[in-house]
């Protein structure tokens, strides 16, 4: 899995308990749906932190979520 996969688990699981939409989540973004779209298929592979901002921002969560799932990914590898 890579690691845009991860990241969209966790944003996926971040709209169903606040009950958005894809489409909602980038109104709120301010970013066209398709941005998230090409993050959920895995078609961007490394997300700009820009993006992750605004991504954490609209959906009231810490960054620091993200990076845990990066954490877990770097740690199950060694």
């Amino acid at each position: 899995m890579n690691n845009g996969n991860s990241i969209w688990k966790k944003i996926d699981k971040a709209l169903l308990d606040k009950g958005l939409s894809l489409t909602q989540l980038a109104l709120q973004m301010n970013v066209y749906p398709s941005v998230l779209s090409e993050l959920k298929q895995g078609r961007i592979k490394k997300p700009s932190f820009e993006l992750m901002v605004k991504i954490a921002d609209a959906l009231d969560i810490s960054l620091d979520e993200f990076r845990e799932v990066d954490h877990e990914k770097t740690t199950k590898r060694r």
